[in-house]
């Protein structure tokens, strides 16, 4: 019983402390400039897909350090496909755009900004 306990209270934190990142990137105003899409949360940050922009990096993760410091991963994701002609499968693919690690809350939108080239408030 303490292992589901647990889970759920991680699954809690997780999602408290995605939703906090969101806030800080500007809430429903971020998400209306960036056209960002599919927004979930991970073990202790947020993951989402981005439209075309300039660095071309599809998805980005947010994740929360032990400092109260952020972690922010631009890359390009390409998903696992099925290829008929040769009767396989090709596994997902990444390729890293840009990572920045000892981010504080208050430059989370400049580096977004800076990386992608879209605004997160007008």
């Amino acid at each position: 019983m303490a292992d589901k306990e647990g889970c759920i209270m991680t699954e809690t934190r997780n999602i408290e402390i995605a939703s906090n990142i969101m806030v800080q990137l500007g809430g429903n105003k971020f998400l209306t400039m960036t056209d960002a899409k599919n927004v979930f949360a991970i073990d202790n940050g947020v993951r989402m897909n981005l439209p075309r922009n300039q660095s071309n990096a599809n998805r980005l993760e947010i994740t929360l350090d032990n400092s109260d410091l952020y972690t922010m991963r631009f890359y390009h994701s390409i998903s696992c496909k099925y290829r008929v002609e040769k009767n396989q499968f090709v596994p997902e693919q990444t390729k890293e755009i840009a990572i920045f690690y000892s981010v504080y809350f208050d430059q989370l939108q400049r580096i977004f900004t800076q990386i992608t080239g879209l605004d997160t408030h007008l």
